[in-house]
């Protein structure tokens, strides 16, 4: 390692399923938008040596990563946390340590020495964790602990720990607890002793937790934190709540208002930053606020644990969000389906999905199912075993293959429509052997899957091609490489990674590195609208691939109908020689006038009339009233409002509340708090609970002024043009 790579470790006590994952995405996601080059792993202290063969029942799914590797679910939430892929070095299991240790030992790599958990065992452990830092590819790495602290199988994961806090210094190590903080219903009480348990179980391993967050119902009062700051030996402000919340997605954000990623980063000696968390809360808002609702029948065998199907309902909530719609998910017994109820039991939905699965059992309702979607013309989509029942379902009732059926239910069938590879069959170990990641599939040649699949790849292995080029062809430029954000970045990794000179990211906001550039290459994409209005040129080679451009691409974009028509453009940019030609101009003034808005400086009027002209407050207001009030508002007094309506009015405006929604109720603070808390508003609670702070001070007369310094608002609206705010009550 050239440079110093960072380690957070995540364990967990009192109780399991408390969410350490989600707490180590979340700070990891925290991490990663402020720089930093974050990767997270996972420690399994059970003996198996991978989850690929352990009941569904038992785990939940089994996560099987690019390579191949299968996985426990949480590197599922890492990667949708930071859309960066895992591998087989970011799940360590008990199973694979002792295995590993003792194939050393029949080959006599510890040289006739008794081979013992200390050190044997730890050093292969922070072996494998420190694995992942081996390429300089981390800034830090975060390591989740599997099982609770006090469990016999953990012990060696805690005793490496130790060893690491030790050996690499405080700096460089820092140890999170996660634990839970009951609350007892009776006593209506939070109890702080099961955590001071777990700190001390913790601590007789050797490890002072550096950070406590703290699982609760409730919120935490400051005499709670103080009380469990003073007796786990932790500061004050690393005592860190993380309530319970509608979605995990919300959990970022929340570690956010805690300070948990500065805490973290002060402990390691790093810069804080401020997290870009633009896209994500796009994401989350979309999420929260759909616009309308499908419903979706998701048919398995192993439905009474929703874990099974873990990165399936979370692909619902990723497509939904990106669609802006409420995918409702009804899972549906495959046991429990045959062909009398099945009109009855799938007539509602928009869609059916049939999961994977091994084995005979259920199956024959999964085929009844597909058959009805089929006869219907309801969108299906079939994964792995619900795939291969679709094409028996085809084979038996389209086919007329009486009896088509895969040889892992029916060795004997007459129609073998699904069977084992050849290489597969003579293999013995069920271990790391049935799913193989990503994958080349060989298509029928000119089927209509063939062809998508083809120029698809066609398109991509030019655009490798191409970049080699450029990097050949023009010694001193950097290149950047984005792709799409539901893209993966290995294969553009994998095939460019000797090249210097060529990043592939898919980091920060795409305005920034489109900024940075001189020129860019697009493939009928929007960015050349926003290179456009940056003054930068954008090709768009319609050569490659078969690609219809959309008029706003077409329009915005400067168009290569060859390579070396692309060759040349970029070329001129680079020898200060390009200008914008008058067709462009005009063409790029057309798709903005049409498709956005003219830069006229008149769009907010245009939004505010469309809003303002629907909302009353106090005395209705003209148009032309409502403009001044919003954009100049130091030009009104109470005088000519009442007190109170100017009073409420002002605090519209600090709180950033909708000029539509009712005013905050100071009266009951409680009870207006869990309505915004459980609301989906992009509003900080500080600011509504300052607001409501505010609202008191008021109206109890004691503040003839008020000053409102602005950080928290500019942090989440970005009105960097507002520094502070002063409002004073005469």
């Amino acid at each position: 390692m050239s440079h110093t790579t960072k380690f957070i470790f995540v364990t967990g006590g009192v109780s399991s399923s408390l969410g350490k994952g989600i707490i180590a995405a979340s700070l990891a996601k925290l991490l990663q938008s402020q720089g930093y080059r974050i990767t997270i792993q996972k420690l399994d202290p059970y003996i198996n040596v991978d989850p690929g063969t352990l009941n569904p029942y038992e785990h939940g799914e089994c996560y099987v990563t690019e390579d191949g590797a299968e996985t426990d679910l949480d590197l599922g939430h890492y990667e949708r946390f930071l859309n960066v892929e895992t591998s087989q070095a970011n799940n360590i299991t008990t199973g694979r340590i002792y295995q590993s240790v003792i194939n050393k030992e029949r080959k006599g790599d510890y040289l006739g020495r008794t081979v013992q958990v200390i050190p044997h065992i730890t050093d292969e452990i922070k072996e494998n964790i420190k694995f992942l830092a081996k390429d300089d590819q981390y800034d830090i790495i975060i390591t989740e602990i599997g099982g609770t602290v006090g469990d016999i199988e953990s012990l060696p994961y805690i005793e490496a720990l130790r060893q690491m806090k030790w050996e690499m210094g405080e700096k460089n190590v820092v140890a999170i607890h996660l634990t839970l903080i009951p609350y007892l219903s009776a006593a209506k009480e939070l109890k702080t002793k099961p955590t001071q348990h777990s700190v001390k179980t913790l601590m007789e391993s050797g490890v002072q937790a550096d950070v406590l967050v703290c699982r609760t119902e409730h919120e935490i009062s400051d005499s709670i934190r103080n009380k469990l700051a003073r007796f786990c030996n932790v500061d004050t402000d690393s005592v860190i709540q993380s309530v319970d919340v509608k979605t995990i997605y919300d959990v970022p954000n929340c570690m956010l208002d805690e300070g948990l990623d500065k805490v973290v980063l002060k402990k390691l000696g790093l810069v804080s930053n401020k997290p870009d968390l633009l896209h994500w809360n796009k994401f989350l808002n979309k999420h929260k606020n759909p616009k309308s609702t499908v419903k979706i029948a998701l048919i398995g065998k192993y439905i009474e644990l929703q874990d099974s199907y873990k990165s399936i309902l979370e692909s619902f909530i990723h497509s939904g969000a990106i669609n802006e719609v409420k995918v409702d998910v009804i899972p549906i017994h495959s046991e429990h389906i045959n062909k009398d109820n099945i009109a009855n039991e799938l007539k509602n939905f928009n869609g059916v999905l049939v999961a994977p699965g091994f084995g005979e059992r259920g199956i024959e309702g999964k085929i009844e199912a597909i058959k009805y979607v089929r006869l219907n013309n309801i969108p299906f989509f079939g994964i792995c075993l619900g795939m291969q029942m679709a094409v028996i379902e085809f084979a038996r009732n389209v086919l007329n293959l009486d009896g088509a059926n895969s040889t892992e239910m029916d060795e004997n069938t007459s129609y073998p429509v699904i069977d084992l590879m050849n290489d597969q069959k003579n293999i013995t170990d069920k271990g790391g052997t049935m799913r193989l990641g990503s994958w080349d599939c060989k298509l029928k040649e000119n089927s209509l899957i063939s062809k998508i699949y083809n120029s698809e790849k066609e398109s991509l292995e030019y655009l490798i091609e191409f970049v080699k080029k450029l990097f050949n062809y023009f010694e001193d430029i950097k290149i950047i490489i984005r792709p799409h954000p539901f893209e993966g970045l290995k294969i553009y990794q994998d095939k460019l990674a000797s090249y210097d000179r060529i990043h592939v990211t898919h980091e920060g906001t795409v305005v920034k590195w489109i900024a940075g550039a001189q020129a860019l290459i697009n493939y009928n994409c929007s960015t050349s609208y926003e290179a456009g209005l940056l003054k930068i040129p954008s090709f768009f080679p319609t050569y490659v691939g078969d690609y219809t451009p959309i008029e706003q691409t077409k329009k915005t974009s400067l168009i290569c109908k060859t390579e070396n028509e692309l060759l040349a453009g970029i070329k001129s940019v680079l020898d200060d020689e390009f200008s914008f030609e008058d067709n462009y101009k005009k063409d790029f003034h057309y798709i903005q006038k049409k498709w956005f808005r003219e830069n006229d400086g008149n769009s907010h009027i245009l939004v505010a009339k469309s809003i303002l002209s629907k909302i009353k407050y106090g005395r209705r207001l003209s148009i032309n009233e409502r403009l001044k009030y919003i954009y100049d508002i130091d030009s009104y007094t109470y005088k000519d409002y009442s007190l109170s309506t100017y009073l409420k009015n002002i605090i519209r405006y600090i709180a950033r509340v909708p000029f539509g929604e009712a005013l905050l109720n100071p009266k009951n603070e409680k009870k207006t708090i869990e309505k915004w808390e459980n609301s989906a508003k992009m509003y900080d609670l500080k600011i509504v609970k300052n607001t409501l702070g505010i609202i008191h001070k008021v109206k109890r007369g004691s503040l003839p002024s008020v000053e409102i310094i602005e950080n928290d608002y500019q942090e989440v609206y970005k009105r960097k043009s507002l520094k502070s705010l002063k409002i004073h009550f005469n």
